[in-house]
């Protein structure tokens, strides 16, 4: 894909999960992410052993 379409590509996603988001209130809270991010990388750091 060329640059213009990963730009509209992405400004579409964007949209979507901003109507979902106003339909829905659902949201993740910044220490929600982190903390998957920590269970990412630990399950990654174990997968190497």
């Amino acid at each position: 894909m060329n640059r213009e379409e990963d730009y509209e590509r992405e400004k579409r996603e964007d949209m979507e999960r901003w109507e979902h988001y106003q339909l829905t209130g659902e949201a993740v809270s910044h220490e929600e992410v982190v903390a998957w991010l920590e269970s990412l990388e630990k399950v990654s750091n174990d997968n190497s052993k």
